[in-house]
C-alpha cells in the first residue's frame, strides 16, 4: 500500500458492522449533522458473501470505510478461504497476525487445520507466534498432528513449537498420539525429544494410555523407555489397565518385560482380579501361571 496506511485513511464519522460469517460489511453515519454528500454504498450485503475478502477490503478502501477493527476480524476470514494475497496485503500494514477467533483460533491454526503449507509458512515468517493456543488449550503444532499434517508440523517444530505443549487436560502430543494410535507421530515427536514421562491431569503417561487402549505397536516402542510399572492417579498401571480391556498380546509383552503381577490399585484390586471380572479368560490364567509369579 503506498501513500498514507489504509488504517490512516479510517473514516471517524463511520464505524464498520462486521460479520465473520458472513464477511458482511455496511456504514453507519456517526454524525447526523454533518452536510457532506453521501458517498456511493458498499457492495449490497446479499452479494458481499460470495465475494473474496480481498475485493470487500478494495472496496473499503475507496470509500475510505477500512479500520483496524475490520481488518483484524478478516485476517482469520482470509485464512479460512486460504486468500494469500489478502494475507500478504494485511501483513504488510502491519496488522496483528496473532488475532484470535471466540474459540481462540489464531490465522496459524487455520492455516493448519486447512493443511495449507504456503499460509502457515507466510505466518510465521511474519512472526505468528507459534506457540498460541485456542480455548482447548491446543497448539497448530497439535492441530498439526491431530490433522496428519507432517510437513506443517515439521515446519512449525523449526520455528521453536513446544513438542511437550499441554492442553486444557494436560495432555501433550506424545500423550494424545499414543491414546489415538499414531505410532509414526509417536516415532517423529520422539526424534525431536518429546517427554515421555509427562503425565495428564488423571496422572497418566502416554505409555498407560497406549497399552489401555490396545496400541501395540506404540506399546513396544515405549516398553523399554519408561516405568512400565507406573500408576496414574486410580493406582492402576498398564498392565491393570490392558487385563481390564482384554489386550491379550499387550499382556504377554508387559509380563515379558517384567511388570508387576501382583501390584494392586486404589481398590486392592490386582490385574488378575479385573481380567477375571470382565470374563477374559485366557489373560486370568497368564496372569495365574505359578511359573509367572
Amino acid at each position: 500500500m503506498t501513500g498514507t496506511s489504509i488504517k490512516e485513511r479510517s473514516s471517524n464519522n463511520k464505524k464498520i458492522v462486521s460479520s465473520l460469517d458472513k464477511d458482511l460489511c455496511e456504514t453507519v453515519s456517526a454524525d447526523k449533522d454533518l452536510n457532506h454528500t453521501k458517498k456511493p454504498e458498499l457492495i449490497s450485503a446479499n452479494k458481499q458473501s460470495s465475494l473474496p475478502t480481498e475485493k470487500i477490503l478494495q472496496q473499503l478502501t475507496r470509500e475510505d470505510h477500512y479500520d483496524k477493527d475490520f481488518s483484524d476480524i478478516n485476517i482469520l476470514s482470509a485464512a479460512r478461504k486460504g486468500e494469500i494475497k489478502t494475507i500478504e496485503r494485511l501483513i504488510k500494514d502491519n496488522i496483528d497476525v496473532n488475532m484470535q477467533d471466540k474459540e481462540g483460533k489464531s490465522p496459524l491454526m487455520v492455516a493448519t487445520l486447512n493443511k495449507n503449507k504456503e499460509l502457515a509458512g507466510l505466518l510465521l515468517k511474519a512472526h505468528a507466534n507459534v506457540n498460541s493456543k485456542d480455548t482447548n488449550g491446543k497448539t497448530a503444532l497439535r492441530v498439526a498432528i491431530e490433522n496428519n499434517a507432517e510437513d506443517i508440523a515439521l515446519m512449525l517444530i523449526k520455528y521453536n513449537a513446544d513438542v511437550n505443549t499441554k492442553d486444557k487436560y494436560k495432555q501433550t502430543p506424545l500423550i494424545w498420539a499414543a491414546k489415538n494410535g499414531r505410532a509414526s507421530w509417536i516415532k517423529l515427536l520422539l526424534k525431536y525429544s518429546a517427554d515421555i514421562n509427562i503425565e495428564d491431569s488423571h496422572k497418566k503417561i502416554a505409555f498407560i494410555w497406549a497399552a489401555m487402549n490396545g496400541h501395540k505397536e506404540i506399546v513396544k516402542l515405549l516398553v523399554n523407555k519408561v516405568n512400565i510399572n507406573f500408576k496414574d492417579i486410580f493406582g492402576k498401571n498398564a498392565l491393570i489397565y490392558s487385563a481390564i480391556q482384554g489386550h491379550t498380546e499387550i499382556i504377554k509383552l508387559l509380563i515379558k518385560n517384567k511388570s508387576f503381577i501382583h501390584s494392586t490399585d486404589c481398590y486392592g484390586k490386582t490385574a488378575a482380579m479385573y481380567a477375571k471380572e470382565h470374563g477374559h479368560k485366557e489373560i486370568t490364567l497368564l496372569l495365574n501361571r505359578p511359573l509367572m509369579r
